[in-house]
């Protein structure tokens, strides 16, 4: 039925932007350390909500190491140590396996609520 798919592709179009909206990360900066512990972790400031904080972390890794191809994310956990809270993300390295965490600072966040 064409109403019926005039109606789905405008709730894609809708998503897409809400998504675009909602996942813009262009405010956001980076200081803080080479993320390798909670000491040194990369400090997201600017955050808007959680879907712009997990793209921004994503961003900050494709930054060193390229695209996705280059390298996978095998975990992320929440921690809350000494009162702030970090993501803590894993990746596999695609050429030579080697695992690589980076903190992130993201107390930021936490801060909008």
């Amino acid at each position: 039925d064409l109403n019926e798919n005039v109606r789905n592709s405008v709730k894609r179009a809708i998503f897409h932007i809400k998504y675009s909206m909602l996942s813009d990360t262009s405010s956001i900066k980076y200081t803080g350390g080479n993320g390798q512990s909670f000491k040194n972790a990369i400090k997201i400031i600017g955050i808007k909500n959680s879907l712009a904080c997990l793209r921004s972390q994503k961003e900050y890794i494709k930054h060193l190491y390229g695209d996705s191809n280059n390298w996978e994310q095998i975990e992320q956990t929440h921690i809350k140590h000494n009162n702030k809270h970090y993501n803590l993300i894993t990746i596999k390295e695609a050429d030579s396996g080697n695992i690589k965490k980076f903190y992130f600072d993201i107390s930021d966040l936490f801060h909008n609520f």
